[in-house]
């Protein structure tokens, strides 16, 4: 799950919200925003803070100057000790001065999330938050050890990894990746796209040199997808107003169940996204096989991305060598033809000889010849005189 950016919260968001974000004895109370559904309840003193833990579902805590350091000690330790609520994986504490010390305990047994010995922008404070609250999503998650499972599924996965790492040539690399999908996900539809983000296209990962088209990425779950990094899962494809069905599913399964996944590239971008598509006959993809998809995607990032890189340097060189590039001279022509070549014909074979050497070989070749003819000559003449 991504986080977006806060946003100032509104009494029916506030309303709706499931998850919260508690501060106590914060010197300034920190501005009401919502990032998904979590929304910001403030309390002065740890009996209020100990009642909210209690009765709500609380994401993540922040404490302040107000409650001072021995107040969150007293609260870590009877929360501990009495079990009297349960304290959320996001514990932060501020201002916490000279008394950094009588902290360390709770910090070694990972009850707190970060310290600071001062207070802190609310920018700042709900970066710390929010990449937390994800944090904790995401190690929940990768509990789930997927490829180290005892079922057919992670015997799926552990020899599309070791294929994958065989791969040079994109086409291969997604077929192997779409075979598996659909294995794995018993998917009637799936496909790999490639997203280039200067041309705004997607295009077919699995299509060979030849057969290359491209979608634009315009419209279409995919396309969306693609543009914000954010997965999709839908249980009828049809009712989203994302949905395109020239690129997500055709119109003959309008019903069917969707899922969509990016495949995380260069600087956090995403490269490409991978879907799947069942029909509406059976059940809807499970957690497990969104979690199983996004495996797929995360294994299969590094080697479609060198791939991509290898493709974009050979095109790279290939106009310089043709001089349509304005840089033709940044790289030494010894080393452009060295490359294209490597991409484009096969070689021929070292030659290493001397040339004095090589016109000894002839000479020398004559010359066993010749006596060689000498030496059937007078076998012949032997033979004819003994006939005699």
């Amino acid at each position: 799950m991504l986080f977006g950016d806060p946003q100032t919260s509104s009494n029916k968001n506030r309303e709706r919200s499931p998850h919260i974000v508690l501060t106590c004895g914060l010197s300034e109370q920190l501005e009401e925003y919502v990032v998904d559904s979590f929304h910001v309840v403030g309390v002065e003193d740890v009996e209020q803070a100990v009642r909210v833990l209690q009765q709500e579902n609380v994401a993540a805590v922040v404490f302040g100057s107000r409650i001072g350091t021995t107040g969150v000690v007293n609260l870590l330790g009877s929360i501990a000790a009495e079990n009297r609520a349960v304290l959320p994986a996001v514990t932060i504490v501020l201002c916490v001065n000279q008394d950094w010390a009588a902290l360390q305990d709770f910090v070694d047994a990972n009850q707190i999330y970060y310290v600071a010995r001062e207070g802190i922008s609310t920018d700042q404070l709900w970066k710390l938050i929010l990449s937390g609250i994800q944090g904790s999503v995401s190690g929940a998650l990768e509990n789930q050890d997927l490829l180290a499972a005892d079922s057919d599924r992670a015997e799926y996965l552990l020899n599309f990894c070791t294929q994958l790492a065989m791969q040079d040539e994109l086409a291969s690399a997604g077929r192997l990746l779409i075979e598996t999908a659909r294995d794995i996900l018993q998917a009637n539809i799936v496909q790999c796209y490639v997203f280039d983000s200067k041309e705004g296209t997607l295009t077919p990962a699995d299509a060979s040199e030849g057969e290359k088209w491209s979608y634009s990425a315009a419209s279409g779950l995919a396309a969306f997808v693609a543009h914000t990094g954010q997965p999709v899962c839908l249980d009828q494809v049809d009712i989203d107003p994302r949905y395109d069905p020239d690129i997500d599913a055709p119109p003959e399964m309008r019903n069917a169940s969707f899922l969509a996944q990016p495949i995380i590239g260069a600087h956090g971008l995403p490269s490409g996204v991978l879907t799947a598509v069942r029909n509406s006959e059976q059940a809807p993809f499970s957690d497990l096989e969104i979690r199983l998809i996004q495996v797929l995607a995360e294994c299969a990032s590094p080697t479609l991305n060198e791939i991509l890189l290898q493709s974009r340097v050979q095109t790279l060189l290939t106009r310089r060598a043709s001089g349509s590039e304005a840089n033709v001279n940044v790289f030494r022509q010894e080393a452009v033809d060295y490359h294209m070549r490597n991409w484009e014909q096969h070689g021929e074979v070292l030659k290493v000889l001397p040339l004095w050497l090589q016109q000894s070989f002839w000479v020398m070749l004559a010359l066993f010849l010749a006596s060689l003819g000498g030496l059937s000559y007078l076998v012949h003449r032997s033979g004819v005189s003994l006939g005699k």
